[in-house]
């Protein structure tokens, strides 16, 4: 009768140990997920202007259910970072570092959307729509305040790109193969049609606007980036096959005055000087990479890593 009790108490002692080392396994095994999935160390030696970025790792955004999703458009403000997928209608916000904080749906129309560029305004974020041919406005819990499918004389719209300068915004538009500004209340200002040689633009897509006042638009099928002022009249291009380029996605300036342009094509980011001359490339893995924003206040690079169905984060 002891040697029974011995053996139960044996086995079940044994059970116990077994418990307690699943249960420690699991919290670790959590632990480590957290911390590896959810953030990124942000600190670095600030670079100089000839340097290249450094990279700090990469934002890991597998969906709930471990379903491959890919980012396309990345856009930061106010320490959030906003990120759009494809096959998906809706906005994901994360912090800085890469923790999921909320997300919105952005449906201008029943049918589902397909955010593109987005811009803060105030207290409202406006997100281009191309599948849908409009522009909807949504306050931060994702209600639609207002849509825009349309310019004055009743054209209708396929925004793609979006940025904003000293309260106006321009904004590709591939319905004329070229872009337009308005300003944040609603007027129409200028349009830009990429219809003749000089301004010839196939699908212009990313847009930004230099301190100078430069409109910098990229052209991925004709891997062209083409330059015009605020009014519209063409000054340029920036080099683009004759440095290796191959396909211009995304740009953004960061706040050297540097011009940072995604190429899809080789898989790097090629950056200019504030004079459009070519300074070099970065890249460390990059697949497919779509488009990127500059948080100027912490000196950190986002970097839609499509392929690989992350955010690649960098310091400058």
């Amino acid at each position: 009768m002891v040697k029974k009790i011995f053996i139960n108490n044996k086995i079940y002692c044994r059970a116990a140990a077994a418990g307690i080392l699943i249960i420690a396994l699991t919290v670790l095994g959590w632990f480590m997920y957290a911390k590896d999935s959810s953030v990124v160390n942000l600190e670095h030696r600030p670079r100089e202007a000839q340097e290249k970025p450094v990279c700090l790792g990469s934002i890991d955004l597998t969906g709930p259910s471990g379903q491959r999703r890919e980012p396309v458009w990345v856009y930061v403000y106010n320490d959030r970072v906003y990120v759009s997928y494809y096959g998906e209608d809706r906005v994901e916000f994360l912090t800085p570092e890469g923790k999921k904080a909320g997300d919105i749906l952005t449906r201008i129309t029943k049918a589902a959307g397909r955010p593109e560029g987005m811009v803060q305004t105030g207290d409202r974020l406006l997100v281009a729509d191309y599948h849908n041919g409009g522009i909807g406005l949504y306050t931060e819990k994702g209600r639609l305040v207002d849509a825009f499918y349309e310019t004055p004389d009743k054209r209708r719209i396929k925004p793609v790109g979006v940025t904003v300068r000293d309260r106006v915004f321009y904004i590709t538009d591939v319905s004329t193969n070229g872009w337009f500004a308005a300003g944040d209340d609603g007027v129409f200002l200028t349009e830009i049609k990429g219809d003749t040689s000089e301004n010839r633009l196939e699908f212009p897509y990313g847009i930004v606007v230099s301190d100078d006042g430069r409109v910098i638009v990229t052209d991925p099928p004709g891997n062209r980036i083409k330059v015009f002022t605020c009014a519209g009249w063409t000054v340029g291009d920036l080099p683009t096959a004759e440095v290796g380029m191959k396909n211009p996605q995304g740009i953004a300036i960061d706040g050297l005055g540097r011009i940072h342009v995604v190429d899809n094509g080789t898989g790097c980011v090629f950056v200019y000087d504030n004079k459009g001359r070519f300074m070099f490339t970065y890249s460390e893995g990059l697949k497919n990479p779509s488009t990127v924003a500059v948080d100027h206040k912490t000196r950190v690079i986002y970097i839609t890593d499509t392929g690989n169905g992350r955010i690649s984060v960098w310091g400058y």
